[in-house]
């Protein structure tokens, strides 16, 4: 497994979530720049998760390598796969929601973002991508080069990262103290970054994790100062060189041996980051984006992955209408913004559009979305557009019901017929509450977890083991026993100090007489109550005065604790009752004694 290699990945004997959260609150107490420091450490941490996403989309090249046949067909992949044992690689992704370091990485994520539009290589996403190779340097010889870092998150070393980071907020004018302060939060987070995975807990000593909320952020800052060290030295540069976090395009106005040498010097540059690489002097892909030259200019189209099975939503599915309308329209419009060419655009929009009607969507309704985006100029789509304001409408959030808009009209309807009635009420609450919905639990959510299910615990009484236990001799370890024959029961892995259970005592020499009990205190003073109450006989006690029959003795004795875990000394009595009249232990057994019974009834 990913986790066994100790230099990213180290075993931890215990949780240490109460140790790591008070060295938590030591390290929020000595920030200076941060206004409400007690809000970044969590009351109750959950511990976070360890999961692997598999890298599906590397199996093509995988399979070329591996079978020599170059495979776009998703079904052959799919078979070349399991006929050859092919498993993709995992990214390692760290469940940390509610988790120790969230509230803090959150906090960080926020203040580093606002830094990264200042690195020169920063790209946002696909349109200012798009918008800076608009006018990118381009000759017939320029050769179009993808570079991609391998495992960028997890081999940034603690303190190089650190360090970077410190290097870059200074070159930025950031106050010292807020410098102090962002460093120790984010040295804290890297360095208190565990996890548990198949009930063993561990803590990531390199790197960080695929998960927490400052990881691209930080990750981007680190690469920013490294490309600026390197590229500072380089006698040879590309024209043009833009970074998405760990996926870089450059356009190489040199040679292809002079190419190889800028690749072998970024690799030396820093042991622990490494570059794959990907040129072409006609096209190549970045992003979601095809790039190729066309004269002295770049031409762009919609990128598809080899792997793509086009597994948007169904038309047929539970879901608002608007929401499959907008999927059609956005598909479009991303079209529409990334495609360069119009007669480009056209067919593949047609092929989409054709794609989407496979999928049950009615053809009245992409062809309706397929003109409304042709209206719309692709220069205006790749411009900014301004950010709208936060709406301060109280949210009224429901979980999505098709009739969750008559809902939503009738609380309009008398949000303003009662507010109004107060105007000092009206002015303070504002305008009526927004409506939203949030999705109800797919499938997929009920029965996907990022942690591993658990196996099931052994059923059957487990002996104590301690010298001087008097009841392991007694107690049977059986997976199925039977109490009667109209009772079985599969006994829990309980041992003799279980307490809140029930237990049976039965006899060895007399199949069928049995004992049912309930025991608010250890099972093991319980059972030395019975036992005291046979060696001294009393009669009045149908256990000790069944044991103390003809041929019968304390030896006869065999027990079983066969349930657990009840809310309240009630709830117990109540499941001792059924288990009593199912197996008919008043009748042939040893329940004789029904006089507690008057605060019950059979019939609740």
């Amino acid at each position: 497994m990913f986790i066994t290699d100790e230099a990213f990945y180290s075993p931890l004997t215990e949780d240490p979530t109460q140790e790591y959260q008070q060295q938590a609150l030591q390290c929020v107490k000595n920030l200076k720049t941060v206004s409400d420091s007690s809000t970044l450490v969590p009351n109750n941490p959950r511990v976070s998760k360890f999961y692997l996403l598999p890298k599906i989309h590397k199996l093509p090249q995988m399979v070329k390598n591996i079978c020599g046949s170059d495979e776009s067909d998703v079904q052959k992949i799919a078979e070349k796969c399991r006929e050859t044992k092919i498993i993709p690689p995992g990214r390692p992704i760290v469940s940390s929601v509610d988790s120790l370091t969230e509230p803090m990485s959150k906090c960080v994520d926020e203040k580093l973002q606002a830094f990264l539009p200042n690195i020169k290589s920063y790209v946002k996403d696909t349109t200012d991508f798009l918008n800076k190779i608009k006018s990118a340097p381009l000759t017939s010889d320029s050769i179009l080069v993808t570079m991609d870092v391998k495992s960028l998150y997890t081999n940034i070393p603690h303190d190089q990262g650190v360090e970077a980071l410190r290097i870059f907020l200074q070159k930025q004018g950031t106050p010292d103290q807020e410098i102090e302060d962002l460093s120790s939060m984010v040295d804290f987070i890297l360095k208190h970054n565990y996890f548990e995975f198949n009930e063993k807990y561990y803590l990531q000593c390199k790197g960080t994790a695929m998960g927490t909320k400052m990881a691209p952020a930080y990750a981007n800052l680190y690469m920013a100062v490294l490309e600026e060290d390197f590229l500072s030295k380089c006698s040879l540069k590309p024209s043009l060189y833009i970074r998405y976090i760990d996926d870089i395009f450059l356009i190489w106005p040199h040679t292809e041996d002079d190419l190889a040498s800028f690749h072998n010097a970024f690799n030396a540059h820093n042991p622990n980051i490494q570059f794959t690489i990907e040129n072409s002097r006609e096209k190549i892909h970045f992003l979601d984006v095809n790039v190729s030259k066309n004269g002295d200019s770049l031409s762009t189209s919609v990128y598809i992955k080899p792997t793509d099975s086009f597994s948007y939503l169904e038309y047929n599915s539970f879901h608002p209408s608007h929401t499959k309308k907008s999927i059609v329209y956005s598909q479009l419009l991303r079209y529409k913004r990334i495609t360069s060419d119009p007669k480009v655009f056209e067919a593949d929009a047609a092929n989409l559009g054709e794609l989407f009607i496979r999928r049950g969507y009615p053809p009245r309704l992409v062809h309706h979305a397929l003109t409304q985006i042709r209206k719309k100029s692709r220069e205006d789509l790749l411009s900014a557009e301004p950010k709208q304001g936060n709406n301060e409408r109280i949210p009224l959030v429901t979980t999505y019901h098709p009739q969750a808009k008559r809902f939503a009209k009738t609380t309009k309807r008398e949000w303003s017929a009662n507010i109004n009635l107060d105007p000092k009420l009206s002015t303070a609450m504002g305008d009526p509450p927004l409506h939203s919905q949030r999705q109800p639990p797919s499938i997929r959510k009920l029965l996907v977890r990022s942690e591993l299910p658990k196996p099931s615990p052994p059923k059957g009484n487990k002996r104590c083991g301690k010298p001087r236990c008097q009841v392991c001799t007694y107690l049977t370890t059986d997976s199925t026993v039977k109490i009667s024959q109209s009772l079985t029961v599969h006994p829990p892995n309980h041992t003799c100090d279980a307490q809140n259970v029930l237990y049976c005592i039965m006899c060895t020499k007399c199949p069928g007489v049995t004992y049912i009990g309930e025991t608010s205190t250890k099972f093991r003073t319980r059972f030395n109550n019975h036992k005291s109450s046979i060696t001294k006989n009393k009669k009045d006690f149908p256990v000790a005065d069944h044991f103390n029959l003809p041929n019968h003795s304390v030896k006869d004795i065999k027990v079983c604790i066969f349930g657990g875990g009840y809310r309240s000394a009630e709830e117990r009595k109540w499941a001792e009752l059924r288990h009593i009249v199912k197996s008919r232990t008043f009748e042939s057994g040893l329940n004789k004694d029904l006089s507690w019974l008057n605060a019950f009834t059979f019939y609740r």
